[in-house]
């Protein structure tokens, strides 16, 4: 995984009716890519909006949407069609850079290390609390599925599916905190999958396990707080109407978070 597996793109608004100017996070992603760009700088009482997406055939990424003439830039980005390959020939091309001449490079199954093998180069990741604020708290299925993955590995180093493995791990976690595994089915880590189901039971049964872990601090800084951060940062904020009707109901709207605007 590279970049979360994304190709990243900023969009900067131009002049009212031109195109948005498009950067690459990456300039040499723009030799393998055709962009069809049809988006537009709109005026300011116009609304925004941005997307962006690969074509299934061909490697034309598609942009659409429009900005407000002054309005910041915008960050987007598409999902990477083959990310092995692309790690790949992104670190064959660092290796060309610092004088380092690699042949060929490819991506294979399993290569598994031997004793006499030699690291080359290693990254220390973040701690997993870290992890999880982002991974929850903006909802990120990419770092859910690795993190399942991880798990899997873990549990099981010699596994050729680290997300079977990674699912049983879960399960086996759970169990013993009190978490049915009758009561839910998981086939991935970002629960995307039409398979992954959870009753009502199963997850309040989880809840309370954190709870009661000792980890339940960082399980709780990992979850986004309604009205303040992550994807719930715009949840429950409430329009002021003309007759200031909203501020004069303030015992009744002090029982739920909202913010005015």
């Amino acid at each position: 995984m590279l970049n979360q597996n994304g190709i990243g793109l900023r969009l900067i608004p131009q002049r009212v009716g031109q195109p948005l100017q498009v950067q690459w996070d990456d300039p040499t992603d723009a030799r393998d890519w055709i962009l069809n760009n049809r988006s537009v700088t709109v005026s300011a009482g116009s609304g925004e909006y941005v997307d962006a997406f690969r074509t299934s055939t061909g490697r034309v990424i598609r942009i659409d949407g429009q900005l407000r003439a002054g309005s910041e830039p915008e960050s987007i980005s598409v999902s990477v069609p083959n990310p092995g390959n692309y790690l790949i020939s992104k670190f064959r091309e660092a290796l060309l850079n610092a004088g380092i001449v690699v042949n060929d490079a490819t991506v294979v199954k399993s290569t598994p290390s031997t004793k006499d093998s030699m690291e080359l180069a290693a990254i220390d990741s973040p701690p997993l609390s870290q992890l999880l604020v982002e991974t929850n708290q903006e909802s990120n299925n990419i770092y859910a599925e690795a993190l399942l993955k991880t798990l899997g590995k873990v549990q099981s180093p010699t596994t050729l599916n680290a997300i079977d493995s990674g699912v049983a791990a879960v399960k086996d976690i759970l169990a013993p905190l009190g978490v049915n595994p009758a009561l839910y089915s998981m086939v991935d880590g970002s629960g995307l999958a039409s398979r992954d189901r959870a009753s009502a039971e199963a997850l309040v049964q989880t809840l309370q396990a954190m709870a009661q872990s000792s980890n339940a601090q960082a399980f709780r800084d990992s979850l986004s707080i309604a009205g303040t951060n992550g994807t719930l940062k715009n949840a429950f904020e409430i329009p002021l109407f003309k007759d200031d009707y909203l501020l004069k109901r303030g015992p009744f709207l002090a029982l739920f978070p909202f913010r005015v605007i």
